[in-house]
């Protein structure tokens, strides 16, 4: 924060920060590029501003055929840090002069993941008798629904029709 403060305008941050937690603590997303950080950062007082964009690329696995796809990810960065312990609770309060931005960037790309990613509209999924995938063709299994009250008269007759 000294130099942040002794600058004599806004600073700007460019870099590409890694950030393996969010792949281990996520089951939906597989893999995940570094996240390229442009930030801009002000300092007034005992307050400073850190806003800008953060993107990358997630590989997710598909919540409906379980694939792995890509997608593009970009979330708004805007935090404010105090050494001040009277400010508003609206600030992250600080203890010392440096800022670690690691933890935030991390928050504000984990909000910005899909729960329950697809990897398109039109994907079908999986067959839910054999497993197979029905984005790669029918499977030919039979998935008529069936009334539960009459689900044990399946078993009742064999295959050729006798009892």
């Amino acid at each position: 924060m000294t130099d942040l403060r002794q600058a004599p305008g806004p600073v700007r941050l460019h870099e590409d920060v890694e950030l393996p937690r969010i792949v281990e603590e996520n089951p939906q997303v597989s893999g995940m590029d570094p996240v390229h950080c442009d930030l801009e950062a002000e300092a007034a007082q005992h307050t400073s501003h850190v806003h800008g964009l953060l993107s990358t690329r997630v590989t997710y696995d598909c919540s409906r055929c379980l694939e792995p796809f890509e997608r593009g990810l970009t979330a708004r960065f805007d935090e404010r840090f105090t050494d001040d312990p009277g400010e508003a609770d609206e600030e992250h309060h600080l203890s010392g002069e440096t800022i670690e931005l690691d933890p935030y960037i991390e928050q504000a790309i984990n909000l910005e993941l899909d729960v329950y990613p697809v990897c398109s509209e039109a994907c079908k999924g999986l067959c839910p008798v054999c497993g197979a995938n029905l984005n790669l063709g029918e499977c030919g299994c039979d998935r008529r629904p069936v009334d539960p009250r009459l689900d044990v008269l399946k078993d009742w007759f064999s295959d050729d029709g006798s009892k």
